[in-house]
C-alpha cells in the first residue's frame, strides 16, 4: 500500500490514488442505491412499487454522492435541493462523464466484472434521462433524434435498461419518422416485450393492452397473454393495471353470471319439452328443416283461416295478423343461432 507521512503529526495517511479509488468505491454504492431506490418508484426490475422507500433511497443516494441521484432531486425538488431542470441536466451529464472516468480507474481482478455492471448501470442511467430531458426540452433544447439515440446507447450499454426501451417504445408507438421518413412504429411492440421481461410494471401493463385490443400495427388479439402480463403489473403495485384488472375480473364474472342463468333456465324449459338444444351453434341442416316445417306450419294456418266458414271479416284479420307474428318470430329465433359479437372499440 502506498502511504505518505505527516512530519507534523506522524501519522500515516493513504496515498492521494488510494483516496481517489475509496471516493469511487462510496460512488458506486450511492449508485447502487439509487437504482434500488428507482426500482421501488417505477415498479422496475421485479420490485413492488413503494413510492415512499424510493424517494427516501433517492435522497440518500444524493446525500451519499451519487450524481444521477441529484440531478434527479433536482429534478423533482427532493431532499432540500433546489427544483431547477437546467441544474439537473447538468447533473446528467456531469454524472456520464463520471461514469466513465470511474470505468478506467477499476483495477484488474475478478471484482472487475461486477465492478463493471455497477459502473454500466451508472452510467446507463445518466445517458437515459439525458434522453428523456432532451425529448422533452427540459433543461436543454428539445431534439427529437438525440433523445433516440441516448435512449439507445442506454440499452446498448445496459441489457436490463427497461424504461429507456419502453420510453422508445411509447416514442415510437407515435409513429413519429426520422428525417429520412423512416417509420419507427415497427418496433413499439418489441421493445415493449423487452422491457416488458426485464420486469417494468408500465411496460408490462402497455403491453397487456396492445394483447387486449389487438388493435396494433401487427399484434394479434391474445386475452390470455393480455391477463397475463396484466395480472403481473397489478402483483408489482401499478395502480393502472390493477384498476383494469378488476375491470376485465368484473366483465368475466358477469359473462359467467348470464351463461349460469341460461344454463339453468333451458334446463327448467327443458324438463317440460319446451327447451331449445344444449349446442350454442346451430346445425345448418336442422335449422333448414326447422324452417321449412314452420313455413308449412304458418301457410296452413293461413290457409285455415281464410276457408273458415262462418267468420266475419274483422276475425279473419285478427287471426292472419296472429298467425304471421307467430311465423315472425319462429324466424327470427332461427336466425339468432348465426349472430355474431362485436370485439369494441379499440381503447387503447
Amino acid at each position: 500500500m502506498n502511504v505518505s507521512r505527516d512530519d507534523n503529526t506522524s501519522r500515516i495517511k493513504p496515498s492521494s490514488s488510494n483516496n481517489h479509488h475509496y471516493r469511487s468505491i462510496l460512488e458506486r454504492h450511492a449508485n447502487d442505491k439509487f437504482q434500488e431506490g428507482w426500482d421501488h418508484l417505477m415498479g422496475d426490475h421485479y420490485r413492488s412499487i413503494n413510492r415512499k422507500l424510493g424517494q427516501s433511497l433517492i435522497i440518500s443516494a444524493m446525500n451519499d454522492g451519487s450524481l444521477v441521484a441529484r440531478g434527479f432531486c433536482e429534478f423533482r425538488g427532493w431532499g432540500g435541493a433546489e427544483k431547477n431542470v437546467e441544474k439537473s441536466f447538468r447533473s446528467f451529464c456531469d454524472a456520464e462523464s463520471k461514469a466513465s472516468s470511474m470505468a478506467s480507474l477499476l483495477p484488474r481482478g475478478e471484482q472487475r466484472q461486477e465492478e463493471d455492471e455497477s459502473i454500466n448501470s451508472f452510467r446507463s442511467n445518466a445517458l437515459a434521462l439525458k434522453g428523456y430531458f432532451c425529448r422533452n426540452g427540459y433543461g436543454t433544447s428539445r431534439n427529437t433524434e438525440e433523445a433516440i439515440e441516448l435512449l439507445s446507447c442506454a440499452v446498448s450499454i445496459n441489457p436490463n435498461q427497461g424504461w429507456a426501451m419502453a420510453m422508445l417504445a411509447y416514442w415510437f408507438q407515435e409513429d413519429h419518422a426520422d428525417e429520412a421518413g423512416n417509420s419507427y412504429h415497427k418496433h413499439a411492440f418489441k421493445l415493449y416485450k423487452k422491457s416488458a421481461k426485464t420486469g417494468y410494471s408500465k411496460a408490462m401493463y402497455n403491453l397487456a393492452e396492445l394483447y387486449l385490443t389487438g388493435n396494433y400495427r401487427g399484434v394479434t388479439e391474445d386475452r390470455r397473454k393480455g391477463m397475463k402480463w396484466l395480472e403481473q403489473a397489478a402483483s408489482l403495485g401499478y395502480v393502472e393495471a390493477q384498476e383494469r384488472l378488476r375491470e376485465e375480473n368484473e366483465a368475466d364474472n358477469i359473462k359467467n353470471d348470464r351463461g349460469r342463468r341460461r344454463g339453468r333456465s333451458q334446463g327448467a324449459l327443458g324438463r317440460f319439452g319446451l327447451g331449445r338444444s344444449k349446442s350454442r351453434v346451430a346445425d345448418p341442416a336442422r335449422t333448414q328443416s326447422r324452417g321449412v316445417k314452420d313455413g308449412e306450419r304458418g301457410r296452413r294456418n293461413l290457409s285455415r283461416v281464410g276457408t273458415s266458414r262462418g267468420a266475419s271479416r274483422r276475425g279473419k284479420s285478427r287471426d292472419i295478423v296472429a298467425a304471421k307474428k307467430s311465423y315472425g318470430k319462429i324466424q327470427h329465433k332461427n336466425s339468432a343461432y348465426g349472430s355474431s359479437v362485436g370485439t369494441g372499440e379499440d381503447s387503447y
